[in-house]
């Protein structure tokens, strides 16, 4: 079976870096297994990955580190490995831009998952023929979320930048304008559901899109809370 995408991974354990490289080419992805961020930056254009795994150090922060400055340059998937039961640790690292996070003991399979479904959400070009799909963009006050293109524009303030679960789950409500929505129902919607225990990661992945597209996160207008259920997009859309 031919690879479905190639993965960086970032790993500062050689053991743990190792094992699950070689489980992730079990699964039919092309690994580059770096022990640093500069290992990473001195890999050659004709080895840009599709993704890139950053492990949380056990030994301090180099790995929210890792995070911040991957995602200050650039928006492709990323995905944090935390040690079991780190909630802080996996809400850290929302926050700081991972689309993703998953345990050490996660079963490769998972992982190769949870990869397949950050590549499915982020490619919108037509494999029969190579060309863009037809052009969805949908409205919403001073807003415009291009469907295809992945992309948020304010009308003023041009292009916002968005991590895939940001504008994954910004899509979501606007696919489902007046309607609220229960935290797993956004977890059906933008991750298959198979994201148990994860439904904070809701709460931190919107506390950030607010700070992108509310012009008062105290009073936010577009993505409201809705006591006791979850979350509704309070503002009318039009689909072009």
């Amino acid at each position: 079976m031919a690879t479905t995408a190639c993965i960086a991974l970032v790993d500062g354990d050689t053991r743990s870096r190792d094992t699950l490289a070689a489980q992730l080419r079990d699964n039919h992805f092309a690994v580059d297994a770096v022990a640093s961020m500069g290992d990473l930056d001195s890999l050659a254009d004709g080895n840009r990955p599709d993704c890139v795994i950053v492990a949380l150090s056990s030994a301090g922060q180099s790995g929210f580190e890792d995070i911040r400055t991957f995602r200050s340059r650039d928006d492709r998937p990323m995905i944090a490995l935390t040690a079991a039961n780190q909630s802080v640790d996996r809400i850290i690292a929302l926050e700081l831009g991972a689309d993703d996070v998953v345990e050490r003991d996660t079963s490769p399979r998972e992982v190769s998952a949870r990869v397949r479904a950050i590549m499915r959400r982020i490619r919108s070009i037509d494999s029969s023929n190579g060309t863009p799909q037809t052009l969805t963009v949908m409205r919403f006050g001073r807003w415009s979320l291009d469907v295809v293109r992945r992309r948020v524009f304010n009308e003023t303030e041009g292009e916002v930048d968005m991590t895939s679960g940001e504008f994954d789950i910004l899509r979501c409500f606007v696919q489902n304008p007046l309607r609220p929505l229960t935290r797993q129902q956004i977890l059906d919607e933008t991750r298959g559901g198979r994201c148990e225990g994860y439904e904070r990661s809701i709460d931190v992945l919107i506390g950030r899109i607010r700070r992108k597209i509310e012009e008062d996160q105290s009073n936010p207008r577009l993505i409201q809370t809705v006591r006791g259920i979850g979350y509704v997009f309070a503002a009318a859309v039009n689909a072009q």
